[in-house]
């Protein structure tokens, strides 16, 4: 099974899970999506990341008091080779 962090930060969140899982049932993958609301959620049983859209600035400042952002970040240099995706404000982000 692929686990698919998402950043539940700001912006179209429901609408990127909705999306993630509708398109592994129809390619019949099996896909779990992990909300990640602060800096403890992400692991290295995530094989990719998504951060969706907002405005980048109040997802800094939503990010800061659990250190989601950071963990992120070092998710990032210590895994990589995984997949991050980032739309609009969470390109930015990136």
């Amino acid at each position: 099974m692929m686990r698919v962090g998402l950043a539940m930060l700001q912006g179209a969140r429901y609408e990127h899970e909705e999306a993630i899982l509708s398109i592994a049932k129809e390619l019949q993958h099996d896909v779990e999506v992990v909300q990640l609301r602060k800096g403890d959620d992400l692991n290295a049983s995530i094989h990719g990341l998504i951060l969706p859209g907002g405005e980048s600035t109040t997802m800094r400042i939503a990010s800061r008091f659990e250190g989601l952002l950071d963990s992120i970040y070092n998710w990032m240099n210590q895994y990589p080779n995984r997949p991050v995706l980032g739309t609009c404000a969470g390109a930015i982000l990136l």
